[in-house]
């Protein structure tokens, strides 16, 4: 629970950090939603018949009453909106977190406002803007109790953004996406980042605990890691010859993405780089479990310093093996570079093999040797993957807010 407030607070920073308060869209929704309000109470005034607001209601109840109950529609409606985009993955290409929950609090607000300035009415001399009850000492007796009970009737309509929530829960999560990761573990992942006190191999654990927390509960993930136990392969050939308890490289499967943390927390820095028999071992574990129409990332977080040199022996990468680019695609495939050597032009040997091949095959190839960047470059990848957990939890903490208001404020007897 801790965590989760925590993730919680850490989205609502967000929120205010990704806003671009200058944008058009910002004020013109907000312009919209105070219009929608406007029409909303006008058209249930003007036609909606009296006996809702009672025989003996004036006018400005029923200006106040349907103000109210429009903002709690319209907030039902907003909450079902926000309901749909976080199943629909639309947060993840849309940065409109802020202005819903500014628009969410505008109507609560509006809401608990009109409900209030109603109660103000109560005493003897203004109940006579409310209903038609002459003002007696038994007039004023019969108003206060038939006020009352409008008061009551009226709180009812916080019940209305519940439909709101229940949606939520209702609608089917965007998820089930295959995602495919090999993790460079070698002994040269121990090295520092360029411009943080951390090593590659920690700040890659970190970041991919953080965009994992924000993906749905129901992926697919076959995570790879080296496995120096075993000889290492001294080509290509070899090793897509090779079984998959015969390569150096470790992988494990998991169908949700906190199970897959928890596994991420234990990795630790080994040995040599292996990187082509880890890309085939998660080839092997992913082809037989990955659906045809399923979407799909295979992620490579590696310095790309292999042992086997591709330009001294000739080999190509996997993109010219049938059966690895009918599983990965070249569009589907992304390697991370955390030296920060193919920014700067200066490669090693190996990794210049490596990263020459890649870029043949038509590899994406991002720079993640800085922090900045390589926090970039991991949340880039997963993007359309990463779902908005946090979003109707602020919607919900604004909801409660106003029935506690609604709760607390009375009319009083004057």
């Amino acid at each position: 629970m801790e965590d989760y407030l925590s993730d919680a607070w850490k989205s609502f920073k967000n929120y205010f950090t990704q806003t671009d308060f200058g944008n058009f869209e910002f004020w013109l929704f907000c312009l919209a939603a105070i219009f929608s309000m406007w029409l909303l109470s006008v058209l249930l005034i003007k036609f909606a018949p009296k006996e809702l607001t009672g025989g003996r209601s004036k006018q400005v109840l029923r200006i106040h009453k349907f103000l109210i109950l429009s903002a709690n529609i319209l907030a039902a409606i907003l909450i079902g909106i926000i309901a749909y985009f976080s199943s629909t993955n639309y947060f993840s290409h849309h940065s409109h977190q802020l202005i819903f929950l500014i628009v969410l609090l505008f109507f609560f607000g509006m809401a608990s406002v009109f409900l209030y300035k109603l109660m103000k009415l109560q005493s003897a001399v203004n109940a006579k803007e409310i209903i038609n009850i002459p003002y007696t000492k038994y007039g004023e007796e019969v108003n206060f109790k038939h006020t009352k009970k409008i008061y009551s009737k009226i709180k009812f309509y916080w019940f209305i953004p519940i439909a709101g929530f229940l949606l939520y829960f209702i609608l089917p999560k965007e998820g089930n996406n295959h995602i495919s990761i090999v993790f460079d573990n070698s002994g040269s992942m121990a090295e520092n980042v360029q411009d943080a006190n951390i090593s590659f191999l920690e700040r890659g654990k970190e970041l991919i605990e953080e965009v994992f927390s924000h993906l749905s509960n129901h992926e697919q993930i076959v995570f790879t890691v080296f496995d120096n136990t075993k000889q290492n392969k001294s080509s290509l050939q070899e090793i897509i010859n090779s079984q998959a308890g015969d390569l150096s490289a470790r992988t494990s499967v998991f169908t949700s993405p906190s199970e897959a943390i928890d596994y991420i927390k234990s990795v630790s820095s080994e040995g040599l780089s292996p990187i082509f028999e880890g890309i085939w071992q998660n080839y092997l574990g992913s082809k037989d479990i990955i659906a045809e129409d399923q979407k799909r990332k295979f992620i490579l977080i590696s310095d790309c310093n292999d042992n086997i040199n591709l330009t001294a022996s000739g080999d190509i990468f996997f993109c010219n093996n049938t059966d690895f680019n009918s599983i990965f695609p070249p569009e589907t495939i992304y390697i991370l570079e955390v030296s920060g050597n193919y920014e700067e032009g200066s490669l090693e040997a190996n990794q210049q093999g490596f990263l020459n091949s890649a870029e043949s095959c038509g590899y994406e190839i991002l720079n993640a040797g800085a922090g900045s960047d390589y926090k970039n470059s991991i949340n880039s990848v997963l993007k359309e993957f990463l779902s908005e957990k946090y979003l109707i939890f602020w919607s919900f903490i604004i909801y409660i807010f106003s029935v506690i208001f609604i709760i607390i404020i009375n009319p009083r007897r004057v």
